[in-house]
C-alpha cells in the first residue's frame, strides 16, 4: 500500500510506470482509478498480474494521449474486454506475457491488438500458438512493423515458407519457434532485417540467406564451423552476442 501512496503523490510527473498487485481488491482498483486519473504524462505502461473483473479499470486510460507502450504481464480474467475498452491513439509498441490462457485466448488478444492498433511498430509476445495461422494473420495487419519478438509457451507453432514471406519488411527479428526445412530459404526476400536472434533455425543455412544485411546478431548458444559462417556472410555486423 505504500508503494501505491507513493505513486499517487508522483503520478503527475510520471513518464514510466509499473503496476503490480491485484486489481481486484477494492483499494488498489480505486487507487489505480487516481494514478490513471492524474497521469497526463505518462508514456509507458506496464501492468503485472493485474486481474481484470467483467468491468476492468479502463475508461481512465482514454486520456493517456502521450502513451506509446503497452505491456500486459501475466495479467488475468477479462483482457479481451479490457483491450476493447481503452482508446490510445499514439500506440507504438504493445508487449503481452501469457497469463496462463490457452492458445485460444492468446491468439484472440493479439488479433483484438492488430485489429484497433494496426499502426504498431513493435510487437513482444511471449504466449502459447497452436498455429502460425492467426499469429501471421496479426502481423501481416501491422503495415507499419519493424520490430517483432516471439517466445512460444508451448503450443506446435512451425512457420512454413509462406509464414516467413509475410516477415519480409521486418527489421528486428527475435522468434523461438520451429521452422519447416525448405522455410528458410525465402528469407532471402527479408532486405530490411537488420538485427536477428532465433532460438531452434539453423544458422548455417539463416546467413547464407540473409546475413549480408544483418548489423546485430544473438546467437543462443554456439556450433562448430559458426565462426567461418558469420565471418563469410554478415559483412557488416557490428554486435554479436553468443549465449
Amino acid at each position: 500500500l505504500c508503494a501505491i501512496d507513493i505513486a499517487l503523490k508522483a503520478a503527475p510527473t510520471l513518464s514510466n510506470l509499473r503496476l503490480e498487485f491485484s486489481t481486484q481488491s477494492y483499494y488498489c482498483r480505486h487507487a489505480l482509478i487516481s494514478i490513471f486519473q492524474q497521469c497526463r504524462s505518462i508514456r509507458q505502461l506496464q501492468l503485472v498480474g493485474c486481474e481484470f473483473e467483467v468491468d476492468p479499470v479502463a475508461t481512465p486510460l482514454k486520456s493517456f494521449p502521450s502513451l506509446n507502450r503497452l505491456e500486459l504481464v501475466r495479467c488475468r480474467g477479462n483482457i479481451l474486454s479490457f483491450l476493447e475498452q481503452i482508446a490510445i491513439p499514439n500506440l507504438q509498441a504493445f508487449s503481452y506475457e501469457s497469463g496462463r490462457e490457452n492458445a485460444q485466448e492468446s491468439e484472440g488478444i493479439i488479433m483484438a491488438i492488430a485489429l484497433k492498433y494496426p499502426t504498431l511498430k513493435s510487437i513482444r509476445l511471449e504466449a502459447n500458438f497452436d498455429s502460425s495461422a492467426s499469429l501471421i494473420q496479426a502481423i501481416e495487419g501491422f503495415p507499419d512493423l519493424e520490430k517483432m519478438v516471439f517466445r512460444k509457451m508451448g503450443g506446435g507453432l512451425v512457420l512454413s515458407r509462406t509464414d516467413i514471406l509475410s516477415l519480409r519488411r521486418l527489421k528486428h527479428l527475435d522468434i523461438d519457434c520451429a521452422v519447416e526445412a525448405d522455410a528458410l530459404s525465402a528469407l532471402t526476400t527479408c532486405k530490411s532485417l537488420k538485427s536477428l536472434r532465433v532460438i531452434e533455425w539453423d544458422l548455417k543455412e539463416v546467413l547464407p540467406a540473409i546475413g549480408g544485411n544483418l548489423v546485430r546478431l544473438t546467437i543462443e548458444k554456439g556450433s562448430v564451423g559458426i565462426d567461418r559462417v558469420i565471418l563469410k556472410y554478415c559483412v557488416d555486423l557490428q554486435y554479436l552476442e553468443i549465449g
